[in-house]
């Protein structure tokens, strides 16, 4: 067979042929970003070597994949999505949609024909993983036996978190009616954090963490009850989650119905005030979230404190800021993130939080988390790249305090 003078039936049998990796390929495929794929294909029944071809580009959602021959590099097949206008030898014009199909011209010489997608099973909707399979398919690659198709979609993400989740929470039994909840976050010490569910007389369990968050604090030398400035941050803080404080002990109290809420924002406060109080006792002018707040009343940004959503989960999800949108201009939730925390066990329960509230708003919003860079005297430190990395390849804005300026336009919109 003259691969450089194939007929449409030759083109057609060569289409539907069953083809195989000569090796094994695994084809992981993130939803946004750069991504590039090539691989050898065979025909099972001709032998005829190909290479596999897939691109997407990093600024659109651009992307092609071809199917072309090794001996001499003309494409069997090839399908663009948001590419360019293609012109035709016989001048025809298809849109930037389209497949190419080999073809011999009026001159016998092959060309890549190009055809609008009436007729066949792709789409311009299609997110790169679907085109792929939906091409896999069309040209007969035998995909199942030799490699996995992993996309991520919202469902796999939280099947996957929640999985991860349910296998480091641990329930033990302490005493009669009280079981100590073990979490993968970290206190302070680094130690995970424990909590405690103690059935009351009355039916009702109170969540608490038996005085260990504060007393973890003031092992470091910070005391909050001698400042009324961080009693008072602290007081209104936890109370956005539901939380009191009596003595030295952190807790919330309900009916078994919606303890697993109510863990949740106990832990959510449990996490705050670590991330907010862990600094020097030298450095007792500034608590973050007030710096935060004083640039924000500097630079004249709208912004409301203190902002909670309900997740699909059923769980609270709690923003330091929200400013509100405006016709073409997204509403803007902003969380903050201490240097004291500066790894990426706090930036992933940020993301948990953002992932959660994405599925629920309908309206369009753009998520900021203003990192503090900075040390106890003020100099500029380096904050973890797995954090920024984190939070970027998940669309979320982070701004590292000491470089805050460079927002302001965009958040006094």
């Amino acid at each position: 067979m003259d691969l450089s003078s194939l007929n449409d039936n030759e083109v057609k049998a060569l289409i539907e042929e069953l083809k195989n990796f000569l090796k094994e390929v695994r084809i992981e495929i993130p939803p946004i970003g750069k991504y590039k794929q090539v691989a050898e294909v065979v025909g099972k029944a001709s032998g005829i070597s190909y290479r596999l071809h897939i691109y997407r580009g990093l600024l659109e959602n651009k992307y092609s994949m071809h199917l072309r021959f090794a001996e001499n590099n003309i494409h069997l097949v090839r399908l663009c999505i948001n590419g360019n206008k293609h012109h035709n030898s016989d001048g025809s014009v298809v849109g930037v949609n389209h497949i190419h199909i080999y073809k011999l011209n009026e001159n016998g010489q092959p060309e890549g024909y190009a055809y609008d997608l009436t007729d066949f099973p792709f789409s311009e909707n299609d997110d790169l993983a679907d085109a792929v399979d939906k091409f896999f398919s069309y040209i007969l690659i035998c995909r199942k036996e030799v490699f996995k198709m992993l996309s991520l979609d919202a469902k796999k993400l939280s099947d996957n978190y929640l999985q991860w989740y349910k296998e480091q929470v641990s329930f033990k039994n302490v005493q009669q009616n009280v079981v100590r909840i073990d979490l993968p976050f970290l206190d302070s010490f680094q130690d995970e954090i424990a909590l405690y569910a103690v059935k009351l007389p009355n039916g009702e369990i109170k969540l608490t963490d038996d005085g260990w968050t504060l007393n973890g604090l003031e092992e470091h030398g910070v005391y909050i009850n001698r400042s009324k400035h961080r009693k008072e941050i602290l007081n209104n803080q936890i109370s956005l989650y539901g939380v009191e404080k009596i003595d030295d002990e952190l807790s919330v109290t309900v009916d078994l119905k919606h303890f697993p809420e109510a863990k949740h924002r106990l832990l959510q406060a449990v996490l705050f005030v670590n991330d907010m109080f862990m600094f020097s006792p030298t450095n007792t002018s500034n608590v973050f979230l007030d710096d935060v707040q004083s640039f924000f009343n500097e630079n004249n940004i709208r912004a409301t404190a203190g902002v909670s959503f309900l997740g699909q989960s059923g769980l609270t999800h709690k923003y330091d800021f929200l400013i509100s949108g405006f016709k073409d201009i997204p509403t803007r939730l902003i969380k903050t993130l201490s240097a004291s925390n500066n790894d990426t066990l706090f930036a992933k329960s940020i993301l948990t939080d953002i992932s959660q509230t994405r599925l629920v708003r309908q309206d369009p919003a753009t998520y900021y988390v203003f990192i503090n860079d900075r040390d106890k005297d003020k100099n500029k430190i380096e904050v973890n790249p797995e954090i920024l990395t984190l939070f970027k390849q998940n669309n979320i804005k982070a701004v590292k305090f000491t470089e805050r300026n460079a927002v302001i336009k965009e958040l006094a919109a």
